[in-house]
């Protein structure tokens, strides 16, 4: 009940603001009257981590369409997402989702003191918690807006203007510094004293992720070789066990039905999904459920059934390789034979997606039938084998004899022998890297930040990248636009520079 209570305190009061950037100050007395205990507290972390934090892993949607891998695609809309049509991100994307946890995290940092009947370390961890949330929220606002706003805490109520990217990021650094001290996964209690389950909630090795990937963000957008060394560092902490256990699965099958389910020994960081937790099955942990599911994983549905995309048997073979187990793992029966009612081969050009099969149906009383709905399943944020090569590509970049090691090992899983160590006539190892990044995390949502950050932008997107002049490119292309909600009230607000030559403004 108390949670309940928490959720709608938090939900009226983003409800009743223009904006997360324009908080009216009244309605903190709700707040200042509320904490007493570590139950409140952790009712409020909670909310944040299951009622608002799991909405954000979808919020990239745009950037991955652009970039997900794709040979059909049946609604021009999605064509249009991908040539970066002006009218398809005319507000197609806010960042009010990203400030109102920031706010939320916000509000437990600011009331710590508040709270009494709390042991003192275990308020450190809350607030370490709340730090967690913040530097990935600002994290995500400098890799899809660049420039944004940095809000200092929850009383403030005024208009803020957009921070450089780099402000940005090193805001996401200090926050993820913080929460670094918090313990290892195997060693997270919450507010009863028992074992933390779920990997939601921050960790020291999600700290470590985080940073990992910050760094790697900023390496890439600026060129500092200190930037790629701080990047191994924390990758190295991950993958040594410093900051928790974490380890590969034993196989690509492994990798579907165990680490793509939920809370695996790979997993570091993931959104928690349960069915329970949303009765409406209102948001998807994956965008390609919408646009690549079909059969043979919702019941009713044939080969021949179109679907928004579509991906070739042809192409996923030429990705993979002939001996690599994750094409028949990530995909089903890649060789099958289909025939119909007459006993005739129908000649099925597709491959059907099998990353993900726990299927989740619902009785329609209108059709009286059970229809699929969603997948029970979490949004794997980082795994292990993320990890391992963005250390590979750190490495690569700063010239290490050592840099095809990682690569190797996912290499090794894949194919289950060695033979297919990297060799110098592969051609240039962090392409290479980047290649085995595309193949091994498919469609879990890394390509469009793996392109920008290693600079593939005119080669791995579409012809709107390839004709792009870099001058283009630099004004913010990569970015999105900021959407129009921003501007209300707030006449330090900027637009996007690219954008705004598009007639978005």
């Amino acid at each position: 009940m108390k949670r309940l209570i928490i959720y709608l305190i938090v939900s009226v009061l983003l409800i009743a603001c223009d904006s997360a950037l324009d908080i009216e100050p009244e309605t903190k007395t709700t707040y200042t009257n509320y904490f007493k205990g570590e139950k409140d507290v952790a009712a409020l972390l909670y909310n944040i981590n299951y009622t608002l934090f799991h909405l954000l892993v979808g919020e990239d949607f745009l950037h991955q369409i652009v970039a997900i891998e794709v040979d059909r695609i049946e609604n021009p809309d999605y064509l249009d997402i991908k040539n970066l049509v002006p009218a398809k991100y005319n507000n197609g994307v806010s960042w009010t989702s990203y400030y109102s946890i920031i706010y939320s995290a916000n509000v437990i940092l600011d009331n710590a003191y508040r709270f009494t009947d709390i042991d003192v370390e275990r308020l450190e961890y809350y607030k370490r918690q709340a730090c967690f949330v913040k530097g990935y929220c600002y994290f995500q606002l400098a890799r899809l807006w660049g420039d944004a706003p940095i809000v200092p805490n929850s009383t403030i109520v005024t208009a803020f203007p957009r921070e450089k990217v780099t402000k940005v990021l090193e805001e996401a650094i200090r926050n993820a510094e913080i929460a670094l001290e918090l313990p290892k996964f195997e060693d997270l209690v919450d507010e009863n004293g028992s074992k933390v389950t779920a990997k939601q909630y921050g960790s020291k090795g999600a700290a470590a992720a985080l940073l990992a990937h910050i760094y790697a963000w900023r390496g890439g957008l600026l060129g500092d070789n200190k930037d790629w060394e701080r990047a191994e560092k924390y990758c190295s902490m991950i993958i040594n066990g410093e900051v928790g256990y974490y380890e590969l699965a034993a196989n690509p099958e492994e990798v579907c039905t165990q680490v793509m389910r939920r809370n695996s020994r790979e997993g570091i960081f993931e959104a928690e999904y349960y069915i329970q937790d949303d009765q409406f099955f209102s948001v998807r942990p994956y965008i390609v459920f919408d646009l690549y599911l079909g059969y043979p994983i919702i019941d009713g549905e044939l080969p021949t059934n179109q679907k928004s995309f579509e991906i070739n048997i042809t192409t996923v073979k030429e990705m993979y390789g002939e001996g690599d187990r994750r094409l028949n793992s990530y995909f089903f029966k890649i060789d099958s034979v289909y025939k119909n009612d007459k006993g005739e081969t129908i000649p099925i050009k597709k491959a059907f997606l099998y990353k993900w099969r726990y299927p989740v149906y619902e009785y329609n009383m209108f059709s009286e039938k059970y229809e699929f709905k969603v997948q029970d399943v979490n949004r794997v944020i980082w795994r292990l084998a993320d990890i391992m090569l963005l250390r590979a590509e750190c490495r690569a970049r700063l010239g290490a004899a050592n840099a095809v090691d990682d690569l190797n090992v996912i290499r090794e899983r894949a194919y289950g022998n060695r033979d297919h160590d990297y060799r110098a006539s592969e051609g240039n190892l962090r392409y290479m890297i980047f290649k085995e990044r595309e193949k091994e995390l498919l469609f879990e949502g890394h390509r469009y930040n793996d392109v920008i950050r290693n600079g593939y932008w005119k080669t791995e997107l579409t012809s709107a990248f390839t004709n792009m002049t870099e001058q283009e490119f630099n004004l913010g292309a990569q970015y999105y636009p900021v959407a129009s909600k921003a501007f209300y009230h707030n006449d330090l607000m900027r637009q996007n520079e690219y954008w705004l030559s598009k007639g978005i403004k």
